[in-house]
């Protein structure tokens, strides 16, 4: 049987409470019903009529985002304005929407331990502790016996967490008294009898965000007809392990410029933008993901040497500069979008554990809305036919092909290519070992443009997939491409390229910069993973460059 949807939720805001959210921010379930079932959930850090488009074509039915849709109170329902209209079209596809935002950055596990992980950072602390979580003692008075069915219940509702450890109880034997009266279906004894049973008094710690599941759970484990159970509220303070950003330690301490090009290895950035002397050692380093230049104050006061965050204001960077902390902006999308494989990986984990089916998919729309411009690097275009409005295409087609001195098109005379579709492939027999990279383009139409491969010497089989990709952005720059979709088979490539994997192998990360300063030159560039029955012509073109080199050697 599919779940319904508020399984989800309560699997979600189990890991990222509510309670956890900014004050004014709006998660939660914010399109759909709470009760309806649900078999297939796409996950992605925001919803687009893009992303709408992919959960429509795979039958989804909640988006499970991290920015929320609906963020002001909508005052109409105006199909033609933003977001309603995207609102509108959930509902029209029957698609449940729910956001689990700032909450799910102050988490444990969440957007900001990821990136400080992703990062490297020992040590590693929280920045803004939330407030603290009220905590409760749990007494429950059992039968003896049934001591452990009763704890384990309890425990995997949520109760006996003490800092890193769980299931944390204690118990003590007593006897209990009771008499069952009239229209009672005793457990022990009989009607109008008193009873002594041989009992124990379990006590554990319960926080407020657990409470209604945790008695729920001890009441459909408990063996007695009326559960006799003590609830107190204590002044402990539960541990500051969740809130927004973390400060942590490098291992080794680096130059800005280094720690700059380490983040942007790490989350696949084509660039960044720097605060501060590129020269300067860093050692301390405090992050929040999104935008957070709020906390600011939090990271000179917590002794950080630089603060990684996004959309940094231009008075916030002087204001940072004049106070002598260094600050990289590493974008709002970027330092946020590990956080949608996790939950992806933490729901499927859920639905695993509970035996439930439940399909589980990762959103492969870009929807990061900035594109890093390099002037200059643009590929020069013919004027699409659209843009002369009344006149046939044949006529602006002409006056581009005359509108230089030798009477060529302005891109010199190339093939061009608004769209390129391309499979690429990297081979190595022996890895390290005779290696080739195959390139194969098609237009937009799926027909066949170009096919390029190419003998890389002795190399790694993961070197040579790297290879084959600078060899792909090559070619769509010789045909003047602006948007570029690429295959590979390689998983390690897509999600290193998509800022999912780290890249660390010292030769991997050249051969990564390399490309990325050629995507750069793109208006888009996206790197998807395809299963390899897909990718033969690529295959087939690695594997031909090596062949010919072993028959005829230069």
């Amino acid at each position: 049987m599919p779940v319904i949807c508020q399984t989800v939720i309560d699997w979600l805001e189990e890991w990222a409470p509510p309670l956890m959210a900014e004050d004014g921010d709006s998660i939660g379930l914010q399109v759909g019903s709470r009760g309806t079932e649900v078999e297939k959930v796409l996950v992605t850090l925001e919803v687009t009529p893009e992303v709408i488009a992919e959960a429509v074509k795979e039958k989804v039915q909640l988006i499970v985002s991290h920015h929320p849709l609906i963020r002001d109170p909508l005052a109409r329902l105006d199909y033609d304005s933003f977001p309603a209209s995207l609102a509108v079209r959930l509902v029209e596809n029957r698609i449940h929407f729910y956001a689990a935002h700032t909450n799910m950055d102050a988490a444990a596990g969440g957007v900001n331990d990821l990136l400080a992980e992703r990062l490297g950072l020992a040590e590693i602390r929280v920045l803004r502790p939330a407030p603290q979580e009220k905590l409760y003692k749990l007494a429950v008075f059992i039968p003896r016996g049934h001591e452990d069915e009763v704890r384990q219940a309890i425990c995997n509702a949520g109760a006996g967490w003490i800092g890193n450890y769980d299931e944390c109880t204690f118990q003590v034997g007593g006897t209990g008294t009771f008499r069952p009266l009239p229209d009672t279906h005793p457990f022990l004894g009989r009607i109008g009898a008193l009873e002594r049973a041989e009992e124990s008094r379990l006590e554990t710690v319960v926080p407020e965000t657990r409470l209604t599941a945790v008695i729920g759970a001890m009441f459909a484990a408990h063996p007695y007809e009326e559960v006799a159970y003590d609830l107190c509220l204590l002044k402990n303070q539960a541990p500051g392990k969740v809130g927004l950003g973390r400060i942590g330690r490098l291992p080794d301490p680096k130059p800005l410029h280094a720690f700059a090009e380490q983040v942007g290895d790490a989350l696949g950035l084509q660039a960044l933008r720097l605060v501060g002397d590129s020269g300067r050692l860093i050692s301390v380093v405090a992050l929040c993901g999104g935008a957070a230049m709020s906390l600011l104050k939090r990271a000179l006061e917590a002794g950080a040497d630089v603060y990684l965050t996004g959309d940094v204001k231009h008075h916030d960077a002087l204001n940072a500069l004049g106070q002598g902390i260094a600050v990289i902006d590493a974008g709002h999308h970027a330092t946020e979008k590990i956080i949608v494989p996790a939950m992806a990986k933490y729901l499927a984990e859920k639905a695993a554990l509970a035996g439930e089916r439940l399909e589980i998919l990762t959103s492969r729309i870009n929807t990061d809305p900035f594109l890093n411009v390099y002037l200059g690097s643009w590929p020069v275009m013919p004027a699409p036919p659209s843009d002369r409005a009344g006149e046939p295409a044949a006529a602006v087609k002409a006056e581009s092909m005359n509108s230089s001195s030798g009477g060529e098109p302005e891109t010199g005379g190339r093939e061009t290519h608004e769209k390129l579709l391309i499979y690429i492939d990297g081979a190595s027999r022996g890895n390290p070992g005779n290696a080739g990279a195959g390139v194969a383009i098609l237009d937009e139409q799926k027909s066949p443009v170009r096919e390029s491969k190419k003998y890389l010497g002795q190399t790694t089989n993961n070197a040579a997939e790297y290879q084959a990709l600078i060899l792909a952005l090559q070619e769509s720059l010789t045909l003047g491409a602006g948007q570029v979709e690429i295959y590979t088979d390689s998983e390690l490539l897509a999600n290193q390229w998509n800022g999912i994997y780290r890249v660390q192998n010292p030769g991997l990360v050249t051969l990564m910069r390399q490309a990325r300063r050629l995507a750069s030159q793109l208006r888009t560039c996206t790197v998807l993973h395809v299963p390899r029955e897909l990718n033969k012509r690529a295959d087939r073109l690695a594997n031909q460059a090596i062949d010919e080199h072993i028959k005829h050697p230069a």
